[in-house]
């Protein structure tokens, strides 16, 4: 008897059709793939921008309209233009990125302008690996001596809640033209930013005269004092009651710079304004309120920071109430006495100990 056949299920031709048509699908759903396998723009990199100081320069010439069309003819419209962003509006990654947030870090922020020298010039990188960096330009103010424009970063330890910080980095951008200065400070760990401060104003007879101060903490919306020296008053957006705005005040941010000022003028007159002992009166005003910080001098000590071995002024703010931060700096002299060490330590004894790693160019 012959064998059954059984009949084939599926002819050539209709194979031969299917497998076209699956490549077809494969091909049309690998064009419309989404781009976003290529290099993307690092959440770092559109985080952090510095806000520019304006100076004094005459303004871009208006762009010429083009001439109008006869009437029926459309003109396609044209995309926008978007300007390049400066590699200096970026804070970079190994110094700004975050761990845990730092619970209420304090971080240090003038308007009747006076006829100033010329505008100090940024600091100038090295030629070569190895050179000698010049040293930044001060701004001379009667007994003050305003830093010139610099980049400072920072090596962080300290523990908070009984556990040790890892992993945390500090910055301080610091700019200035003579009339006008910009400064912002910042704690980061590898992908995210703990904390930012800055802080705006003029510089006036008495050195920096802060005009806005801000504090944001992570991902939280940012909280600000302002200076409204018309008033007399410091106002908060965290509608907290108005405080009186008394002469020579500063903010959280300021104050750091202020005294770095103080100090240098007076070491340029022979150091016998602030010697061992004294103490410095400032009002100093956070986001949420003023209060006067009252710190005392005292003396110098030589550190081994990260940067190398130098000598600083130590100045410390004992706390004067229950929930009061401690706040020291070290002010170094071969640096125009900017901030090479800070420490900062709460009420529960947790601390934040900052050493300067590196001074560069804004």
């Amino acid at each position: 008897m012959r064998a059954l056949a059984l009949p084939d299920p599926l002819p050539r031709r209709m194979l031969a059709l299917l497998v076209a048509a699956v490549l077809i699908a494969h091909y049309a759903l690998l064009k419309q793939a989404p781009a976003s396998f290529g290099v993307q723009t690092s959440r770092l990199a559109k985080s952090f921008s510095t806000r520019s100081l304006r100076i004094d320069a005459p303004p871009f010439p208006a762009r010429p309209q083009p001439p109008g069309r006869p009437p029926g003819k459309s003109k396609r419209p044209e995309a926008p233009v978007q300007s390049a962003q400066s590699a200096t509006d970026l804070v970079a990654p190994s110094a700004d990125a975050p761990a845990p947030v730092i619970a209420a870090v304090p971080v240090f922020a003038a308007p009747a302008p006076v006829p100033m020298p010329a505008p100090s010039a940024p600091v100038a990188a090295p030629e070569a690996a190895g050179a000698e960096r010049p040293r930044e330009r001060t701004q001379a103010i009667g007994s003050l001596l305003v830093p010139g424009s610099v980049r400072l970063r920072y090596v962080v330890s300290g523990e908070q809640k009984g556990q040790p910080l890892r992993g945390v980095s500090a910055e301080l951008v610091w700019l200035q033209d003579g009339k006008e200065y910009g400064a912002r400070q910042s704690w980061g760990s590898l992908f995210a930013t703990l904390r930012t401060r800055t802080s705006a104003g003029t510089i006036g007879s008495e050195g920096l005269v802060p005009q806005r101060f801000g504090d944001r903490a992570g991902k939280s919306s940012e909280v600000a004092a302002h200076f409204e020296a018309d008033r007399g008053q410091i106002s908060f957006s965290a509608n907290t009651p108005d405080a009186p705005l008394l002469a020579g005040a500063q903010d959280q941010l300021s104050v750091m710079l202020q005294l770095a000022s103080l100090l240098a003028g007076d070491a340029a007159e022979g150091g016998k304004r602030y010697g061992q002992a004294s103490t410095i009166g400032i009002q100093t005003a956070g986001p949420h309120d003023a209060d006067t910080w009252l710190f005392s001098v005292e003396g110098d000590e030589n550190l081994d920071l990260p940067i190398g071995s130098l000598q600083a002024r130590k100045l410390v703010r004992n706390p004067r109430r229950e929930y009061d931060q401690k706040v020291e700096i070290w002010f170094a002299h071969s640096l125009n006495f900017l901030p090479v060490r800070i420490r900062i330590t709460d009420a529960g004894g947790s601390f934040m100990d900052q050493q300067l790693r590196s001074r560069e160019a804004p």
